[in-house]
């Protein structure tokens, strides 16, 4: 359980990792296998299930560590394959087993690496893993970012697939002259050719490119070219990546929902960003992360002034409450968790200031569990854990947005005098006393049914950690988790 519960914190500016215990909220930070690999890395990130820890090295070689086993294993030979490895842009991900990695170079070269037959990072007395590395060609026509398109964003997930199996998906946001690009790279299904000829020395993929307007986007939109504008982050299962559209001013920024395997881009609002005056302009009003939720409802954000925000699927900022720890806001759409501590002003200028170039500096993210509804919102220095109530659920959320709707239409029907003709929502007929008592039949019945889904309840004995820091622990919520804030 202990194993389980774990969570692998990471300051990739600060080139800092530790490990963080859910129930108890203690961190661990010596990590004697990792921390000397860490200090001398180009990137660095975790799998999606929180289990492998993986980078690259100065030295042109990858490692994966398994956070559980403290098990590290060594992939060499990649240095040789790219053109230029002073290039300081990398991005670098893998899927839950670490069987497959991809790397990218800059905007110009896309490496896939596959674990060959009968290897496992399990075995501990060989350090090092065998596979191929694969260069993914881009055809001729393409059109891909800029060497100089600073605002470039790429995101990439791994993903399984019932009807295509094991699936990888990268995307490239960026401007063209007046319209939105997002370039991407799919391999549906076909990553199992790794393991049918691992003597492919070049993988041909078939790149696509979504075009959206920027007068779609909104009326009074302006392209922004610098870090940061455009921040992206892919669902887990890969059917829609999110967007934001960082602006001058607050009131223009958007949140885009587009849908690379069909096409489509839904556009969505993001409420002044919290500002009142409409007039304030700034980078500190700006999206600085994204993350969605183990079961992709929400979409998770933090700004670079501290507040954060919790966005439906597909839909605009929802009001949010936090309650224990002492910290008790909301409810309102974005809530301080981390306020932002600026010591000279940067108003209206959209390039990264001095103060942003700190190592020192508030370093906003946020992260989401694998497999629980809790976020972790962090500045660098703080970590607020909040967990989202369990009960809310895709089949609970569109339940109780029917059963209003219903109402509404339920009161027009009687007051205009109206004849309906489409079957009450809950049989609302019987009146709000009957709709209420249907709810609970329902509810009962899948009480009493098996569930689909079970949480694990956590044990409070993981509290026990060496070389750990904690603060206070209140109460213990019916869920099994202790309320609590954790210090890093």
């Amino acid at each position: 359980m202990q194993e389980q519960e774990s969570l692998l914190l990471l300051d990739a500016p600060g080139k800092r990792v530790s490990v963080l215990y859910v129930p108890s909220g203690k961190t661990k930070r010596r990590l004697s296998k990792i921390t000397p690999l860490v200090e001398q890395v180009k990137c660095f990130t975790s799998t999606r299930n929180g289990r492998y820890l993986l980078g690259l090295l100065n030295n042109g070689e990858l490692f994966i560590w398994h956070k559980d086993k403290d098990i590290s294993k060594f992939i060499a030979g990649f240095d040789r394959l790219v053109d230029d490895f002073s290039e300081e842009n990398f991005h670098i991900n893998a899927s839950d087993s670490c069987s497959h990695i991809f790397v990218s170079v800059g905007n110009r070269q896309f490496f896939l690496w596959a674990m060959e037959k009968g290897e496992t990072i399990l075995r501990d007395k060989v350090t090092t893993l065998k596979g191929t590395w694969h260069e993914v060609s881009v055809p001729t026509g393409m059109e891909l970012p800029p060497l100089n398109a600073r605002e470039t964003s790429i995101a990439s997930v791994f993903y399984e697939n019932v009807s295509l199996g094991q699936c990888f998906q990268c995307s490239m946001v960026f401007n063209s002259d007046c319209i939105l690009c997002v370039a991407t790279e799919p391999h549906r299904g076909s990553l199992k050719i790794f393991y049918e000829d691992i003597n492919l020395p070049v993988f041909t993929a078939e790149w696509s490119l979504l075009q959206y307007p920027f007068q779609q986007m909104h009326a009074e939109f302006e392209p922004v070219s610098t870090l940061g504008a455009y921040v992206s982050a892919y669902s887990s299962s890969g059917q829609v990546l999110a967007v934001a559209a960082n602006q001058r001013f607050p009131s223009r920024t958007t949140m885009l929902f587009v849908s690379p395997l069909t096409d489509t881009v839904l556009v969505g609002g993001m409420g002044n960003c919290g500002v009142s005056n409409v007039t304030k302009t700034g980078r500190q009003y700006w999206v600085s992360d994204l993350a969605w939720t183990s079961d992709n409802l929400f979409l998770a954000g933090i700004l670079k002034n501290g507040s954060v925000c919790l966005i439906p699927r597909l839909g605009d900022p929802v009001a949010i409450a936090t309650d224990g720890c002492s910290v008790t806001m909301g409810p309102s759409l974005f809530l301080p968790l981390h306020p932002a501590i600026f010591v000279s002003g940067n108003d209206g200028n959209l390039e990264p200031s001095a103060e942003e170039c700190d190592p020192m500096r508030q370093q906003f993210s946020v992260a989401t569990h694998p497999s629980l509804p809790i976020v972790l919102f962090s500045d660098g220095f703080l970590v607020t854990v909040a967990q989202l109530p369990v009960e809310v659920t895709s089949v609970t959320l569109m339940r109780g947005l029917v059963l209003e709707s219903a109402k509404y239409l339920k009161k027009l029907a009687a007051q205009e005098n109206l004849d309906m003709t489409v079957a009450d929502a809950y049989r609302l007929s019987r009146g709000q006393k009957g709709s209420k008592q249907n709810l609970s039949e329902v509810a009962n019945r899948e009480k009493s049914g098996k569930k689909r889904y079970e949480f694990e309840m956590a044990e409070v004995s993981l509290n026990a950690t060496n070389e750990s820091e904690v603060s206070i622990i209140e109460t213990t919520n019916r869920f099994g988790f202790d309320q609590f804030g954790a210090t890093w």
